[in-house]
């Protein structure tokens, strides 16, 4: 089986392997690099150094490139007049008063228990539960993402949402019930939670109230 793709962490270790049979057989470090590979489900070296140049392709196990170390993230402080970048998941949610971070993949190669990565990181689910904007950023941002502690959240189409992580428009996107509000607004007579509700549905001068003479839908007797 040859696989489609091969991380930086995998070639150092098929290395490491081959050198070690390397030493204990005797035979040229070639041979054993071939051996190895065709051990791990490789055709020979060659074929592995030529799948580790290529970019990883995105799958259920991989929602963001391996090469994210250019996600630049940048925070709004609750009252701050400026931003400034944060290096560290743990920086920006204590940046965001203690908010607790949402994850959208599982660790990566460069992340820790104690220093989550940002491309782990769900913007969206994450500014949601802290309350606070988010800003995803362009080519003419300094920033990936921009956390706003003196701006409410908001919501994002869906579709923008799954691009944003990485996921696509078609692709399911796993946090998408998080980056939801319900409607609870008891301001709008459209909330059935408003006293003014239940008038605002009766509203005769609506055509589209059954009680209304001009009403286009059917009746019933």
């Amino acid at each position: 089986m040859d696989h489609p793709h091969i991380t930086a962490t995998a070639v150092e270790k098929l290395k490491r392997a081959a050198k070690s049979y390397r030493n204990t057989s005797g035979c040229p470090l070639a041979t054993a690099l071939d051996l190895v590979a065709a051990q791990a489900g490789y055709s020979n070296w060659k074929r592995v150094t030529e799948l580790a140049a290529k970019p990883p392709v995105p799958g259920s196990h991989m929602l963001l490139p391996a090469r994210h170390r250019h996600l630049l993230t940048w925070v709004i402080t609750k009252g701050g007049l400026w931003h400034k970048q944060v290096h560290t998941v743990s920086e920006l949610c204590a940046a965001l008063g203690g908010a607790t971070p949402v994850f959208i993949r599982q660790a990566c190669e460069i992340a820790t228990r104690e220093t989550p990565c940002f491309c782990q990181l769900d913007p969206f689910a994450t500014a949601m539960l802290a309350g606070v904007a988010v800003d995803i950023g362009d080519k003419y941002d300094s920033w990936n993402y921009l956390f706003d502690a003196n701006a409410p959240a908001r919501e994002y189409p869906a579709w923008k949402k799954r691009v944003v992580v990485g996921l696509g428009t078609s692709d399911h996107y796993p946090n998408e019930q998080l980056t939801t509000r319900k409607n609870d607004d008891r301001s709008d007579t459209l909330n059935p939670n408003n006293s003014a509700h239940k008038a605002t549905i009766n509203n005769r001068s609506s055509q589209m109230n059954p009680n209304n003479t001009r009403y286009p839908g059917p009746r019933s007797d």
